[in-house]
């Protein structure tokens, strides 16, 4: 198996090791691409197709039908309100349609809300749109380095590249022998490596013991990636918090709000698809920020979430953190930050094959500068 053949559903199964998980998808579509809605409206849409069908229709439960309402309802204000930070990007005749079955509802019968076909088309829609975006989220996973770590390797890869030149220079002014040049060689090859890796935000580690002190050159073989911007603002947590409403000068943990509940959080984890909605079990993805309602959450009367809460109410009556995150986080990580692992053995794989292209690559490139090199004259 390779990594272009990982579907959108082993993840949410659980079948892959991170950085193959659901939660470091939903943090890709949250922070990288800022378009998360597809994702948290597939969510929506299995558990509700679902939740509708285990039942009869007219003859549900109030239960059943209070969680079925509360789950559209919801649904209509995240997806559908254009005020909402998860507005989908519906084509006006299907959002047409759709206004014009809710319009008829009332004449339907007693349960107030649509069946999941009236979802149908544009599921399909979103669905298409979140194949792209997890195409391009298996890409984004083979690199393990952050733009300022890129930078910084392509700097050092140009600087290495330009030190191998200076022996032929030396040896030609000084009418030395040319057997000297070849010490430009290795520089050659590990500039081209290098440089390549920081376009591709693959960056090698070697260790050299020298006297006891372990000296690193650059930085991985496909075993440790940088923490993102998102995943150091948790690191720092509790003590620093992210900044939720500027004009209000409140401010909500990202930590506090990715673990407000343990068990929610083991599930997501473990990759199960657990959680709860408003009490329901199965209409709940097991998703860091799905999209909830400000006064559905713990602790709404007290502590800084209170006010923030409020002000959510106001405006969309959705609790989105992402949207008010995502400003704080920095452009991209510090060039030396943290590491963590690389478990999942498809993303080592592909970092790999992509180490060893840019190995051939710098065998090319250290053989043309060699050919160039040896033919300068000496200076008599």
């Amino acid at each position: 198996m390779l990594l272009k053949d990982v579907k959108i559903q082993d993840l949410i199964d659980g079948k892959h090791l991170p950085p193959l998980t659901l939660k470091e998808l939903e943090d890709y579509l949250c922070f990288v691409e800022l378009a998360a809605e597809n994702l948290y409206f597939r969510a929506f849409y299995v558990a509700y197709v679902k939740a509708y069908n285990a039942s009869i229709p007219n003859q549900r439960t109030d239960a059943e039908m209070s969680t079925l309402s509360d789950s559209y309802h919801l649904a209509l204000d995240a997806f559908f309100n254009p005020a909402s930070p998860l507005e989908l990007n519906v084509a006006d005749g299907l959002r047409r349609q759709l206004e014009q079955e809710m319009a008829t509802l009332p004449s339907r019968g007693t349960e107030p809300f649509l069946p999941p076909s009236s979802f149908e088309e544009i599921y399909r829609g979103t669905e298409s749109c979140l194949e792209r975006s997890f195409h391009r989220f298996l890409l984004y996973n083979v690199r393990n380095a952050e733009r300022n770590r890129g930078r910084f390797a392509k700097l050092v890869g140009f600087g290495a590249f330009l030190l191998g030149i200076i022996p032929t220079v030396v040896c030609a002014s000084l009418n030395k022998n040319r057997a000297w040049r070849a010490i430009g060689i290795p520089l050659w090859w590990f500039g081209v490596v290098v440089f390549l890796g920081g376009v591709k935000r693959i960056i090698m580690k070697s260790q050299l013991n020298l006297s006891f002190v372990v000296f690193r050159v650059v930085y991985l073989f496909g075993d440790s990636r940088q923490l993102r911007p998102w995943e150091l603002q948790r690191e720092s947590a509790p003590s620093s918090s992210a900044s939720i409403n500027q004009e209000s000068g409140t401010g909500v943990s990202l930590y506090a709000t990715t673990t407000r509940n343990t068990d929610y959080q083991h599930d997501l984890e473990k990759g199960s698809g657990g959680g709860s909605l408003h009490g329901s079990p199965s209409m709940q993805p097991t998703l860091h920020y799905f999209p909830t309602r400000p006064e559905s959450l713990a602790s709404v009367d007290s502590g800084p979430d209170a006010t923030y809460k409020r002000s959510a109410s106001r405006s969309t009556s959705i609790f989105y953190p992402p949207s008010f995150i995502q400003p704080s986080l920095s452009f991209s990580s510090p060039t030396f930050a943290s590491l963590t692992q690389v478990q999942d053995p498809l993303v080592k794989r592909a970092q790999w094959e992509t180490v060893m292209t840019a190995a051939c690559y710098g065998l090319v490139g250290a053989a043309l500068m060699s050919a160039i090199c040896l033919s300068v004259p000496n200076h008599h």
